[in-house]
């Protein structure tokens, strides 16, 4: 299992952090990270709204440590 730190960024300032923990990647970190960590952005703010967004996912903890630091970020 690996634990994410999420961040989730609003146009209009709102801001909200969140750890998640999911599955091992055990494939290309790209891939993992849209096809499992995505699923875990936002957090409904705006979603009524037509507002920018920026979410960025980074790994905090990782059983081995070498996926420590790897992040990935989205923006609209």
């Amino acid at each position: 299992m690996v634990t994410v730190r999420i961040e989730n960024d609003y146009s209009d300032g709102h801001h909200s952090e969140r750890t998640v923990v999911v599955a091992d990647p055990g494939r290309d970190l790209d891939e993992w990270f849209n096809d499992v960590v995505f699923n875990e952005t936002g957090d409904g703010h705006g979603a009524d709204n037509d507002l920018g967004s920026c979410y960025t996912a980074t790994i905090v903890h990782a059983s081995d440590g070498k996926l420590v630091g790897k992040s990935y970020e989205w923006t609209d």
